[in-house]
């Protein structure tokens, strides 16, 4: 897939942060990649980096559910030729509807048809709407495809959503609206060796830290690392009974795994949660914990299947949960 600057020839586009890329946006995706395919056009998707909320709110930003890399795999899966990341910028924000699609868009995309969502907004202070983007678009030589909300129990899905009900530990309703299991992607480090002391050793994963970390706790996880996957644990927490960390540690134990992971990286998908993390009156309770929570593990993983976390690919799997 081709990234940054450059013309991208019969683009059919759609444009917006897409954090997570749920079922919402996935909606958006398949009815764009079916039009571009039946007309022999380039689907190209428009994005920016920074968030808007991470220049407007610095001090408090919204965390993102996956990584640019994350991203862009999974656009590529689903079918993307090109993507355009806009450098989003507090100057950037005060642009004219008109001039941000002649200066932006237009320069780069030579653009058939743009896919833009339920509650599109674009220019200074957000001022421009669909009814704008139409009779801009009838000037300038491109169809404007305004898609609908995917509601789910009366409300849209959103990433808003998603990221409410991972801080609070629902881990289902996540999957529900993402389509699939949400996902940590990060790189192991070398750490204290607890675990190991333990008998249960884990690789601890360093994560962007721009990253939203679900609820602290115990989870039940499918992990892919370099072309194999396992089943495991993963703890999100401040090992209250071990050393009363500042922040939440995240570390995962690979079931069936003995090779060294420090400096791999790691795709860890959530499948479901076990507990709260808790502090034990001893180490032995709390060895005794961990065995249980990898008894648990394992037979949660026997009852969903062998591999859960491979549910489709490209259009098909945008069929699927659209």
């Amino acid at each position: 897939m081709s990234c940054g600057k450059g013309i991208f020839k019969r683009a059919y586009a759609t444009i917006g942060v897409f954090d997570g890329i749920h079922r919402g946006h996935q909606l958006i995706f398949y009815q764009m990649l079916q039009r571009a395919r039946h007309k022999g056009g380039r689907c190209v998707l428009v994005t920016f980096d920074p968030y808007p909320g991470e220049i407007f709110a610095p001090n408090n930003p919204i965390r993102r559910l996956q990584t640019e890399d994350q991203k862009r795999r999974f656009l590529v899966e689903l079918g993307f030729e090109g993507m355009l990341v806009v450098g989003f910028s507090r100057e950037l924000s005060q642009m004219s509807p008109g001039s941000f699609l002649d200066e932006i868009l237009l320069a780069q995309l030579d653009l058939e048809e743009l896919y833009v969502g339920y509650d599109f907004r674009f220019g200074r202070d957000r001022e421009g709407g669909i009814e704008e983007l139409e009779s801009l678009s009838r000037s300038r030589g491109f169809r404007v495809f305004q898609v609908p909300a995917l509601v789910d129990e009366g409300m849209p899905i959103s990433s808003s959503r998603i990221r409410q009900a991972l801080l609070a530990g629902d881990v289902a309703s996540a999957r529900r609206w993402l389509g699939r299991p949400h996902a940590l992607e990060g790189r192991v480090v070398r750490g204290r060796g607890e675990g190991t002391r333990l008998l249960f050793p884990t690789a601890n994963l360093e994560l962007d830290p721009r990253i939203l970390l679900p609820k602290d706790g115990v989870y039940v996880v499918q992990v892919e690392v370099e072309t194999q996957v396992r089943g495991g644990v993963m703890n999100i927490g401040r090992r209250p009974t071990l050393t009363k960390s500042t922040f939440s540690n995240v570390e995962v134990h690979l079931f069936d795994w003995n090779l060294d992971l420090v400096g791999k990286t790691l795709q860890v998908h959530i499948l479901t949660r076990i507990r709260s993390e808790k502090r034990f009156r001893s180490v032995e309770a709390l060895k005794k914990a961990i065995q249980d929570d990898m008894s648990q593990a394992r037979a949660a993983l026997s009852r969903m299947g062998e591999n859960t976390i491979s549910e489709g690919d490209g259009v098909e799997q945008l069929r699927s949960v659209c």
